[in-house]
């Protein structure tokens, strides 16, 4: 039940979000703009775990087919990789509101504020494609039991008959470039950011430049703090203490 509360939650909460935007001419702006993907974003995110998890909640066996597990994988890690990429491009917006003001609505247009926001869903969309197409054609041994609440990329990778392989590989390389390299360029970003704050003569010009940075400053470390956390990271020596599985059936 509380698992459900939430997910409806959150669901009305970014559905509200992108109808107040949508609803108010005067956040018709870049910002709001992609804080309404991001909110759309977030509902596509929950939904690709949340209702599965639910429904086998109610259930004893937990199975889940193949072709389920590498459609909850492709899905899964899509939004993530958008979800990151809109972060990177949130924090150029700020970074050219507050560092070229006076060019801030030459550079950010509606034209290229559409281009850069269907970038991050046109990126995020392929750059998982490889893996989950390798992953797809691995062969599986063992129990077929997943460690995890979903179709992770260890906990799949933890009952493939041969390890090392281009599949892992190429997934753990495109984990460490994509992900700290948004980071880097969002706390790059940032430090031009502060350098051009603390150099403003008034307080209140101060204040007000860091109010539009703290929310999506605080979504940038909790989504990099968990994300690093869990796949930036060599695999060897990954353990689970999750009690929930599933049955992977092929």
């Amino acid at each position: 039940m509380g698992l459900l509360i939430m997910y409806i939650l959150t669901i009305m909460s970014n559905i509200l979000i992108i109808a107040v935007v949508k609803e108010n001419y005067h956040l018709h702006k870049p910002m709001y703009f992609f804080l309404s993907n991001f909110s759309f974003l977030e509902i596509c995110y929950i939904t690709t775990t949340l209702p599965k998890i639910l429904k086998d909640s109610l259930s004893k066996k937990k199975t889940i087919s193949a072709a389920g597990c590498f459609v909850q994988f492709y899905f899964f890690f899509t939004f993530a990789a958008t979800e990151d990429f809109f972060l990177m491009v949130m924090a150029y917006d700020r970074y050219v509101a507050i560092c070229s003001p006076l060019r801030y609505t030459i550079i950010m247009t509606e034209n290229v504020c559409i281009r850069m926001a269907l970038g991050c869903w046109v990126m995020g969309a392929l750059v998982i494609l490889l893996p989950v197409i390798s992953l797809s054609r691995m062969s599986f041994c063992g129990s077929l039991e997943i460690d995890h609440i979903v179709c992770d990329f260890l906990p799949l990778m933890k009952l493939a008959c041969k390890r090392g392989s281009i599949t892992e590989n190429s997934s753990l390389i495109l984990a460490w470039f994509i992900v700290p390299g948004c980071f880097i360029f969002i706390i790059t970003s940032y430090g031009h950011i502060i350098t051009t704050v603390l150099k403003m003569s008034s307080t209140i010009a101060q204040s007000k430049a860091f109010t539009t940075c703290v929310s999506h400053l605080s979504v940038v470390f909790i989504f990099y703090g968990t994300i690093m956390f869990m796949y930036v990271r060599p695999s060897a020596g990954y353990t689970y203490y999750l009690e929930k599985k599933y049955l992977f059936s092929i």
